[in-house]
């Protein structure tokens, strides 16, 4: 069994690691909280959207 997601997005968790060991050496984060925040509603929306069956307005 392989594991087609981690594949799939490898050079991704490389390149988020290598940001986060940049942090730890005083580099600024590329994201921010607003940058999670819009995220975390988007991914809200969306589950509401499959709950419901209808479009969610952001």
């Amino acid at each position: 069994f392989q594991n087609f997601f981690l594949d799939r997005y490898a050079e991704a968790y490389r390149r988020e690691m290598d940001h986060f060991a940049d942090m730890l050496d005083g580099a600024d984060a590329s994201v921010g909280y607003a940058d999670g925040v819009n995220a975390l509603a988007l991914a809200e929306a969306a589950a509401e959207s499959v709950r419901t069956g209808a479009p969610v307005r952001l």
